[in-house]
């Protein structure tokens, strides 16, 4: 487990096809929010990222910004990381990220 980062996904109305691309986050804390309330996706999701923290489901759309807001407050690592479904990254890249923040501090 890279204990040091947190995934944070915000999500709303995912269609279920881009699930797959969560798979790169098997080996980090996770944190989620779905704004769109869906319990069928929930199952989905839990059974590619069973090492989810916090699965949060909202009957309303508080937009982007407060949704990021209210799970940067649910972050316990020193980084967190906040991407999308239909973003693809690999593990490597995160790490270069997390290397870049560490060089330029």
């Amino acid at each position: 487990m890279k204990s040091d980062i947190t995934i944070i996904l915000l999500l709303y109305k995912t269609p279920s096809r881009l699930i797959k691309n969560f798979k790169v986050f098997k080996d980090f804390n996770v944190i989620v929010l779905d704004q769109s309330n869906d319990s069928e996706f929930k199952k989905k999701l839990l059974k590619i990222l069973p090492n989810i923290k916090n699965y949060t489901l909202s009957k309303k759309n508080s937009g982007f910004a407060k949704g990021v807001n209210f799970l940067v407050k649910k972050v316990n690592t020193k980084y967190f990381f906040c991407t999308q479904a239909d973003v693809n990254i690999d593990k490597n890249s995160i790490f270069q990220l997390k290397k870049t923040i560490l060089k330029y501090k």
